[in-house]
């Protein structure tokens, strides 16, 4: 089987959706042999490909948009954002149409510009599998997908040889607004090697990923020294490389990208981990390090008004803060510890759960049925 995977986050530097890739392509090969190629950026960096494995052709060929603005607002003129989506979106069919005599086509992070871009192609894959991760309305390109000759060819595929997946039943639900197939693909996570257990104590608190602009915003260093005032252990994770701001016997600061099994066991090591993400950006998109924790029974803290607070709700798996300070993350901290028998219960449940629904063999299971996983 002949299988492209397209992933325009692979670049220089390691992000994370590398390993992202890289269980979907050991998922693909536990079903059998495969010729798997994938395509990154034009700088796709020696160490990114290392990363995913060395059993895969490469391909550095995706662009990087001119002006930013996908997530959130475009920046500059309005002309300038729609004819620098076209360039990416016709440059996106160019590859659908290079390797248009592959089995199965897989866009991993799927946005409305791709989205068209597929929809533009002459010729393309017997079947295609794209993964939507942020909510359409959200996006400041998702006008160039509803364009309408664009939005009908879009539909047709969906119905055909195109197969829509979202990662949580919001995103689904905006696709299926604008007639446009989908389902929820499985959620994806990483537990580690060990067996999730109930947790006894509050004590260790994680902040774990890559520390972004919108996920700190001046918010991690003063939620630290909180913690670490009241007595706290903290580990404080940045793949970036964030540097310390100070030293404490009680913080170890992990300042590297880690592997997946080395992020799991750090994160095992917690008792509680705290998610600091913008919450706007969230109401229908899943945190990664939320789903690897509560697979791995940490119990989580985590902004109200999103994915992961229905989440957190639905199994009592820990609690939520509204107003994103330092002073309101630390008491729903306090919360989760005067209660945390019953959060690290709830936060087992959950393990259970996303252990018989969901996973990463399995998300690349229901890829690879494509079309036929949609009925």
């Amino acid at each position: 089987m002949k299988i492209v995977i397209f992933e325009s986050m692979l670049s220089a530097r390691l992000v994370g959706h590398e390993i992202w890739v890289r269980e979907i392509v050991a998922g693909i090969r536990a079903r059998g042999p495969a010729d798997i190629t994938v395509v990154g950026h034009k700088d796709l960096s020696e160490q990114v490909r290392s990363a995913i494995g060395e059993d895969c052709h490469f391909v550095a060929g995706i662009g990087k948009p001119h002006l930013k603005g996908a997530l959130g607002k475009m920046t500059g003129n309005p002309k300038d954002y729609f004819e620098d989506r076209m360039r990416m979106a016709k440059e996106t069919a160019r590859l659908v149409e290079r390797f248009a005599d592959a089995d199965l086509h897989i866009f991993a992070t799927a946005v409305p510009t791709v989205a068209a871009g597929v929809a533009m192609a002459q010729k393309r894959a017997k079947n295609t599998s794209m993964v939507f991760h942020f909510s359409h309305e959200e996006l400041a390109d998702k006008a160039f997908l509803e364009q309408y000759n664009l939005l009908c060819r879009f539909r047709e595929l969906a119905r055909d040889t195109v197969s829509c997946f979202t990662t949580c039943p919001g995103l689904a639900a905006e696709l299926q607004e604008l007639g446009i197939r989908a389902r929820v693909a499985p959620y994806p996570f990483h537990a580690g090697p060990r067996p999730p257990v109930t947790r006894r104590k509050c004590r260790r608190i994680g902040l774990l990923g890559q520390q972004r602009k919108d996920k700190d915003g001046g918010l991690i260093w003063p939620l630290v020294g909180n913690l670490l005032t009241d007595g706290f252990d903290v580990v404080l994770h940045d793949s970036r490389g964030l540097s310390s701001v100070f030293r404490h016997p009680a913080l170890t600061h992990v300042n590297k990208f880690l592997p997946s099994h080395e992020f799991a066991q750090l994160l095992q090591t917690c008792d509680l981990t705290i998610i600091t993400n913008e919450p706007k950006n969230f109401s229908h998109r899943i945190s990664g390090v939320s789903l690897d924790a509560l697979a791995s029974a940490v119990p989580i803290v985590v902004p109200d008004n999103t994915h992961m607070s229905r989440l957190v709700r639905r199994f009592n798996a820990g609690t939520v803060y509204d107003e994103r300070t330092p002073n309101n993350v630390y008491d729903a901290v306090t919360r989760a510890k005067l209660h945390f028998a019953d959060y690290a219960n709830g936060a087992l449940q959950a393990a259970s759960w996303l252990k018989d629904t969901g996973g990463y063999t399995r998300l690349a299971n229901t890829l690879l049925n494509g079309v036929g996983a949609l009925e």
